[in-house]
Parts: structure tokens; sequence; C-alpha cells
């Protein structure tokens, strides 16, 4: 019984890591605009997540494109 509830725990340790977000650079988020708006707007409205790396980075790059607009 007990191997059978230290599987189930390992098992729901695993699901949960694998949920993890991949990881994207400011130049994917520049290549991608469509995601940078989501996952900025993502990033705008839950605090939790504003100082994760893929919200600086898409916040970085809609800040970029945003100057590129303003002088093209």
């Amino acid at each position: 019984m007990k191997k059978h509830i230290a599987l189930g725990v390992a098992s729901l340790f695993l699901i949960a890591c694998s949920d993890e977000e991949v990881a994207r650079d400011r130049d994917w988020y520049m290549e991608n605009p469509e995601a940078m708006e989501l996952k900025a707007k993502e990033c705008r409205n839950d605090a939790r997540i504003a100082d994760t790396p893929n919200c600086k980075n898409a916040m970085s790059a809609n800040s970029e494109l945003a100057i590129l607009k303003m002088f093209n």
C-alpha cells in the first residue's frame, strides 16, 4: 500500500513539473507578435508571474515594437 501511495505522489509531482512553460527569449517574442501580445496581456493582469523570464522578455519585446512603430 505504501508503494502505491509513493508512486501516486511521485506521479503527481512529475505531472506538475511537466506543466512548466517553455522559456522564450525576447527575439522569439519579436518574431511572434501574436504570442507576445497574449503573454504581455497575461503578465499585466497577473502580478504573480510578472517577474518570470517569459514576462520580462515579452514585455521587453512589446516595448521595443512600440518604439519601432513610433519611428516608422
